[in-house]
Formats: C-alpha cells, structure tokens, sequence
C-alpha cells in the first residue's frame, strides 16, 4: 500500500491505499495510543470493545484539510465482535464480508454460533445458531438509508426472517423511521423471557417470567413501523395510534402451562393466542384443562404494561365433572371462604365455572375476584362430618368472591323429596347453610334405621341449618311429621 501527503487547492491533502492479508481488530485499540483522536471516538473505541479478524482487506481513504473526502473498504471479516455501547446493539461472532464507502455499503452475513446483545431494549444476549442475510445502505445529504433483506436467524429459541428498513438524518436518533417485520416459528415459550422487552417493567416481567412456563410458539408476527421517539405509538390515553405508528407482536401457542396467579392452578395443554400491541397485552385461550375442567374461553389483559401499578385482568370459563370443579376450589384461594365446607365434599356431575380476577402486579395480596358455579344435574354424597344428607338433582349456581359465599335457592332432592337450599357467609367467617323441603320415609331409612323409623310411611315438610366454623359444625333439622304414619 502506500500513504501520500501533499497539497491541494493549497490545503494539505491526504491520500492512502493499502492491502492487507490479515487485521486483528483488537490492535485498533492498542494502536489508537499513538494517534491523536478525539475524546469522543476514543470513549467508542474503549466502549465498543472491537474484536475479530478481517482477511483480505483492501482499503482507502482521500481528506483534504482535515475534512474526509472519501473512503472504500473491502474485506471479509470472522469472529467480529462488538459489545453494546450507548444506542448500538452489541454483538459477538460474526462472520461474512463488508463492501462500502462513502455514498453506501454492502453486508453479506453468514455466521454461526452468534450472539446479539440489544442492551436496554431486552434483558439479556440473543443466541443466533445461524444468522444469515444480506444489509445494504446508502447516504446522501446526511440521511442514511439503511434495509435488512431476508435476514434469517435460527437457535434453540426460535426460527425465522426479519426485512426492515431504517432511514436516519446525521445522528437525530429520534425522528429516524424504523420499518421492522419479522415473522418466526419453532419458538419454545420456555425462552420467551429473552424477548420480552425491559418498556414492559418489573412488574409484568416478573408475571411473565413466572407464568407463562411451558409452550410451542408458531405464526410469531412482529411490526415495528414509525419514528423511534414515538415508541410504542400511544396517545395520551395510551391507546394505540396508528398515525403515530404500530408495534404489535402477535403468535399462537400451543401446549402452553399457564400459572396466571400465586396459589392458583395452573393451566395445561392451553392453546393461546398471545397480542402485545403498544402498551396492551393480551392473551385469547379457546383451549386448556385446569385439573379435569375444559376452557371454553379465557382472556387475559394488562391494559398499559408500564403502568406504575399494572393490574392483571382475567375473564374465563371453564366446565367439566363437579369434582373437578371441587378440586379447583380446593387449590385455590376460593377455598378461603368455604370454612372447610368443601375439603371433604365428594359430587357428580357437571359443572360450568365463570371467573374473573384483577391482579395488582406490585401487590399480589390485594387481589381480587369473582366468579359462579352452576351445577347441572349434581350429586353431592352425604358427609357426617358436617351433617350434611345425600343431595341428587342438584341444580343451582354458587357465586362467591374473595370475601364471601353464597347461593341462593338451589333446586335438591334431600331425603327422598325435593327441596331448596341456601348458603353464605358472613363478615363473622361463618359458613350458614339453610335449606326446607319435604322428606319421605324411604328418604330416612337410607341414611339410619331402627324400629320406629322402620316402620315409617309417608312424607312431610322439614326445614333445617348448618353452621360451619371449622372445627365447630352445628346442625338442626326439624320437623312436625304431619303426613307421616308409623304402621
């Protein structure tokens, strides 16, 4: 190569051309100490931290007075490296050939075994097992056209291309337009918390991270279109504003393990259809089980993600066999206002369940909730714990909340007759049972026997109560036994 210095138009000129068969790019740093640079490139060159060799490198560069008129560059490059500095991701490993000058460039990759860092955009380093594509731009009056055409990345996360163009003017970041689309498949939801991005905040990636624990992720659409200082394009109400521009990532998961809430069950075999868009979250399930019970539908929603205190918001319905529903009871914090009236309590048939929770994400224990039970055609066996008889033909619904329990004329049949029963609780914690109804003789005889109750026919009215404050049960049944006769 050869280096010549000179004058030109009476102004020293510079003018230098070389090749070289190898440049480790670490030297650049230990080289820069005999160069006077300025503050601000050598704060990039100690931040940015280049590593990795280029091979063939054929290089120029043309200044007059100090003011660069030119610059060409040609060379393949391995092992590169870069580590996150200021606005401009990091990355390590890559591999493939650079083609530019002043007016605009060229980069083919083609790597493997690459890591990209995207610092304070998400959490941690993206593995790339191949990262393929091409990125070309151009410059003209200090405005950068920069497109990123089919660049195709595969890991153990996650698979597919991204297209994008990004258009630039000197260094206002801000105002500069970003035209991102990206589309993936072969996702494991187990790696999702790589991907989620810290505008989220600590609370719903905390929820995130916790919840959503298991998962194939297919059809993952990712838009990015509008100036970089609108990001996520809200108005004031924080509602997504297509003049402003759109973000929104939208995929299907499948065979996803969902635990919406801390000591709620957990949700298998779920099939969800998961929206970020702005500052909204949004998960759509038409398919799960929780224990036996079949989703119909469930919906989740976190209205603004980085609120100072984001609230969780469900609405689902499931239905399945009324012990499934128990069961649900059982493990749930729902079984706080049961006073152990359902511990123990074995049933039939079908049950529908409508649930909805509201979860403060910086205080789990302020959670609230409501929701109903109806019972089609149920069979509760009788438990002697509680004094409780055989109840057949149950139909009714069962509404409760965090705070209490209750149902309101549930249709029965209790010993041997129909019948209507009640129950709730109260600010006392006490669980009250109240039911009425008539009873026959075949009904008594199947729940005790003796000589007098042997020997009874008929049937007659009764009415009764059921107090339960664990372990205190006090049960009274009574009865005037006009209609009965003792034979």
């Amino acid at each position: 190569g050869y280096y010549a210095t000179s004058t030109k138009d009476g102004k020293p000129w510079v003018k230098t051309d070389f090749l070289l068969d190898q440049l480790d790019l670490a030297t650049i740093k230990q080289l820069s100490s005999y160069f006077k640079l300025s503050p601000n490139l050598t704060a990039q060159l100690n931040g940015f931290s280049l590593v990795g060799q280029l091979q063939s490198v054929k290089f120029g560069y043309e200044s007059l007075a100090g003011k660069a008129l030119g610059y060409k560059i040609n060379t393949a490059f391995k092992g590169l490296g870069l580590t996150a500095y200021e606005n401009i991701p990091g990355f390590s490993n890559l591999t493939g050939n650079i083609r530019a000058n002043e007016n605009g460039g060229e980069i083919l990759l083609n790597a493997q075994n690459a890591m990209l860092d995207f610092k304070d955009v998400l959490r941690w380093p993206i593995p790339a097992d191949q990262l393929n594509g091409r990125i070309n731009w151009q410059t003209a009056d200090n405005e950068t056209d920069v497109k990123a055409k089919d660049i195709f990345i595969t890991s153990p996360h996650i698979t597919g291309t991204v297209n994008a163009s990004y258009r630039i003017k000197g260094n206002d970041v801000k105002n500069s337009v970003l035209d991102l689309a990206g589309k993936f498949g072969k996702g494991n939801a187990k790696f999702a918390p790589f991907y989620y991005p810290t505008i989220l905040g600590k609370p719903t990636l905390q929820w995130l991270d916790t919840s959503v624990l298991a998962g194939s992720a297919e059809d993952v659409n990712l838009v990015v279109k509008g100036k970089l200082g609108d990001f996520p394009y809200v108005n004031h109400k924080n509602q997504l504003d297509n003049k402003l521009g759109l973000f929104r990532v939208n995929a299907k998961i499948s065979d996803a393990l969902l635990e919406y809430g801390e000591d709620w069950p957990v949700i298998e075999k779920l099939g969800l259809e998961m929206l970020f868009e702005g500052k909204r979250m949004e998960l759509n399930a038409s398919k799960g089980y929780i224990f036996g019970n079949k989703i119909i539908k469930s919906k989740t929603e976190i209205a603004q993600l980085d609120a100072d205190s984001p609230i969780l918001h469900i609405v689902s319905e499931v239905e399945g066999p009324v012990a499934d529903g128990i069961k649900f009871v059982n493990e749930s914090p729902v079984k706080s206002v049961t006073q152990g009236f359902t511990d123990d309590l074995k049933a039939t048939g079908q049950g529908k369940l409508t649930l909805e929770l509201k979860i403060p994400l910086e205080d789990l224990e302020a959670s609230k909730y409501i929701g109903a039970y109806k019972i089609t055609d149920g069979t509760i066996f009788a438990n002697t714990g509680i004094g409780l008889p055989e109840l057949s033909k149950v139909n009714g619904n069962l509404n409760f909340t965090e705070n209490s329990l209750a149902t309101q004329n549930v249709n029965a049949e209790i010993l041997g007759g129909p019948a209507q029963f009640s129950l709730r609780t109260g600010a006392d914690k006490i669980l009250r049972v109240s039911a009425n109804g008539r009873l026959t003789d075949a009904g008594i005889k199947k729940i005790t026997s003796n000589i007098l109750i042997d020997n009874m026919q008929g049937s007659a009215d009764w009415a009764g109560e059921i107090s339960i404050k664990k372990p205190l049960v006090d049960v009274n049944l009574r009865s005037n036994l006009i209609g009965m006769a003792i034979q």
